[in-house]
């Protein structure tokens, strides 16, 4: 899909399964910095179909700027996940890498 116009039309059609489709953020990490930010996160996807809830799991980058009009998404990926993706650690580390 290219453009405003036809993503929003998909997520659209997507989200108008008459209530279906549940998606939930889990561990969000968010970087900002004055005109970008960069949140990773673990989406729980959850349909609701006659037989049953069937959950799936994504991993998501999503980078935004900042512009005169507010704060615009221009990049997206998502992989495939598991409900047993890395956790963070709590212990504070010194380096990046």
């Amino acid at each position: 899909m290219v453009g405003p116009a036809a993503i929003r039309i998909a997520f659209e059609a997507v989200f108008a399964a008459s209530g279906r489709i549940h998606v939930q953020a889990e561990r969000v990490r968010r970087v900002r910095s004055i005109d970008s930010a960069v949140h990773n996160l673990v989406e729980k996807v959850e349909l609701h179909t006659a037989e049953g809830v069937r959950t799936g799991y994504v991993v998501a980058t999503n980078v935004y700027i900042k512009t005169a009009q507010g704060w615009r998404m221009v990049a997206h990926h998502a992989s495939p996940g598991t409900s047993k993706e890395v956790r963070e650690s709590d212990v504070p580390q010194q380096m990046l890498h």
